[in-house]
């Protein structure tokens, strides 16, 4: 039972460590979307 969740937590911060750039250009794209607007 100790084991599956420590599993889980490594997962997600290997997921999260894939899907940071990703954000990092999402934020980027929409930083002048979001100056046009206002």
């Amino acid at each position: 039972m100790m084991s599956s969740p420590k599993r889980r937590s490594i997962h997600l911060h290997h997921s999260w460590r894939t899907l940071a750039p990703l954000q990092l250009i999402l934020d980027l794209l929409l930083v002048p979307y979001f100056i046009r607007l206002a």
